[in-house]
């Protein structure tokens, strides 16, 4: 059997841009949902699809598990380089997040958005 190539169903690339919006969208829809790791871990998988950073690889939809501190930095020529934030070390990360992912005492509003 032979199947003509206009008859063949092709897949649509993946727009990154598109990932990215349906993730906050999704993230805004379900603002009352709890926090939890599976729901950052879906997210974080949805938009590093690739498992990297730019060009750098990284550990996606899981913490991450590197021995170095992860820093907000800005290098600087000749000087060194100024450090912003550095983050909790990796072992401590799973605590910290499940620390922050409880929901808040008290009434809640829902967030708004602007219209586009």
């Amino acid at each position: 059997m032979h199947i003509r190539p206009s008859r063949m169903k092709r897949k649509q690339p993946i727009c990154a841009s598109c990932v990215k919006r349906k993730s906050l969208e999704a993230a805004v829809q379900h603002w009352a949902e709890p926090l939890s790791a599976e729901r950052l871990f879906g997210w974080h998988a949805a938009l590093f699809p690739t498992g990297r950073s730019g060009i750098t690889p990284i550990v996606v939809g899981g913490w991450r598990d590197h021995p170095e501190p992860m820093q907000i930095v800005t290098p600087r020529l000749w000087r060194p380089e100024v450090v912003h934030y550095q983050a909790p070390d990796s072992p401590d990360v799973p605590a910290h997040m499940a620390r922050h992912a409880k929901p808040p005492s008290g009434p809640r509003c829902k967030p708004t958005t602007p219209s586009v």
